[in-house]
């Protein structure tokens, strides 16, 4: 289990599932309670169980990132993966909160229909495809 303090804004220190950084160096950090308590328990989301790796690895290289419709400070991490609980490939959108550093992954679900999904955003803002720059910021 690891454990970081996160900050001025949390005095005490949180139990993370992992921390790792995205395609723009910005720290981000999925604690356990989010992944075992909201994704997996309140959701039901069984397709992510044994699959936390998977989730920081979407976090690392999304096919797409895209700004979220109602937060302007969460954006949606979105790529395709097999899901065994599932038994096929779905897509798979993570959604993060970036309004303090570390990001702070707010919840995680699969999905079908790709254009759907992305159309229900607020907009890509990174594309794997179309880029190959990885810069500091969003774009």
């Amino acid at each position: 289990m690891l454990e970081k303090n996160v900050g001025d804004n949390v005095s005490s220190t949180v139990p993370l599932q992992w921390s790792t950084y995205d395609i723009f160096n910005r720290p981000i950090h999925l604690k356990q309670s989010t992944f075992n308590d909201h994704i997996m328990d309140e959701n039901q989301r069984r397709e992510f169980l044994g699959e936390e790796n998977t989730l920081k690895s979407i976090i690392e290289s999304p096919r797409f990132i895209c700004q979220d419709k109602e937060y302007s400070t969460r954006e949606h991490y979105i790529d395709m993966c097999d899901l065994p609980e599932l038994s096929g490939v779905y897509g798979v959108t993570i959604i993060v909160d970036h309004q303090y550093s570390p990001g702070d992954v707010v919840t995680a679900f699969a999905f079908k229909n790709i254009k759907k999904q992305i159309n229900s955003t607020g907009g890509i803002i990174y594309d794997s495809r179309k880029t190959d720059e990885r810069s500091s910021s969003p774009v």
